[in-house]
């Protein structure tokens, strides 16, 4: 796919421009947009269709929920070594603090753990 396609008026040689090596789709969005969509979406635990309309209302973009659950996957693989390391650090330590919160999602109950040492 190319970016833009432009011929000189002169001597009509085309030059053509390409996406950068990030951008392998026909629909892209940059990091900014997905780091906005991410904290919508877990930091203020904002519902995917809510998000949406946030998205197209103060940007003018219309994402679908299979590109922000997409964001999501990506975030949680790229933190899974992460997860890992915090795990067995903490497993290590003399004391730890555990509590849980509930959480309302689709009139159900869930339940979010926490660990951390000290």
């Amino acid at each position: 796919m190319d970016a833009e396609i432009k011929s000189c008026p002169h001597c009509e040689t085309e030059t053509r421009g390409a996406f950068p090596e990030a951008f392998a789709g026909p629909v892209q969005y940059g990091a900014g947009i997905k780091a906005y969509v991410l904290n919508l979406v877990i930091a203020q635990m904002i519902s995917l269709q809510r998000a949406k309309h946030a998205i197209q209302t103060l940007i003018g973009l219309m994402l679908s929920e299979a590109t922000i659950l997409k964001y999501v996957w990506q975030l949680h693989q790229a933190l899974a070594r992460w997860e890992q390391n915090a795990i067995e650090r903490l497993l290590t330590l003399p004391a730890m603090h555990v509590d849980e919160t509930s959480l309302r999602v689709d009139k159900h109950n869930h339940w979010i753990h926490v660990c951390s040492g000290g």
